[in-house]
């Protein structure tokens, strides 16, 4: 399922499809391969076809942070919109990934003939907008373990089916990547990983990993008191 705050852009590429294929490209990434890189030109947006991207900042040091995870049905590199010339941040495939990239000259062209279509893309970057303070909000005031239990609940909703035992996340991460996504270490993260095992709140091996929406969202209410 694609994310929620995709749908907008999506409906917008939908109706303007015919326009846009014209400067429309498929291309092929294989695992760990880097779609963009910081400082590259940033003329182009993207949609999955199918496949998993990660979207990071990398630090003068090397140390890398996940900003967001997208899959099929999800753009990416919307940043280009607000006339960016270069990329601050990076794309790479978590999976083998299949993106069409739109050349956003294209995408201005059409919305600066279409007021409601430019609309659409604003609403789009409100919603990030606000995804991103919300990221602020815990990495300044929430401890590892209420970073983490936020992000599997969030996983769970954009990226889950419903199993006997809770919520199966096809949107899996390894224990490297989930550090990665919250701002610390894999062995903390295993740590906690394996305290919320015994809790309840997820069932987990290498290959699967399920959430407890109740019990995770109880641990988070219990954590506040």
């Amino acid at each position: 399922m694609a994310h929620q705050r995709c749908l907008t852009l999506s409906g917008f590429v939908q109706d303007h499809l015919q326009t846009l294929q014209n400067l429309t490209a498929e291309r092929v990434f294989t695992r760990n391969e880097v779609i963009y890189f910081m400082g590259d030109a940033a003329d182009e947006i993207y949609l999955i076809n199918s496949g998993r991207v990660k979207i990071t900042r990398v630090s003068l040091s090397g140390k890398e942070k996940i900003i967001d995870i997208y899959e099929t049905g999800d753009f990416f590199g919307e940043l280009c919109l607000c006339e960016n010339s270069k990329r601050t941040d990076q794309a790479v495939a978590l999976d083998g990934v299949k993106v069409l990239s739109f050349k956003i000259s294209k995408i201005l062209e059409v919305t600066s003939k279409d007021p409601g279509a430019a609309l659409e893309l604003l609403m789009l970057f409100c919603q990030r907008l606000s995804e991103a303070q919300a990221q602020i909000e815990t990495l300044a005031f929430d401890n590892i373990p209420r970073r983490l239990a936020k992000e599997l609940l969030k996983m769970s909703r954009e990226s889950g089916e419903k199993v006997a035992n809770g919520i199966c996340v096809r949107q899996y991460l390894t224990h490297e990547e989930l550090s990665q996504l919250v701002g610390t270490s894999r062995e903390i993260i295993t740590m906690v990983m394996n305290q919320f095992r015994r809790q309840g709140l997820v069932v987990y091996t290498r290959k699967s990993l399920v959430v407890n929406p109740a019990k995770t969202e109880r641990y988070l209410e219990q954590q506040t008191l």
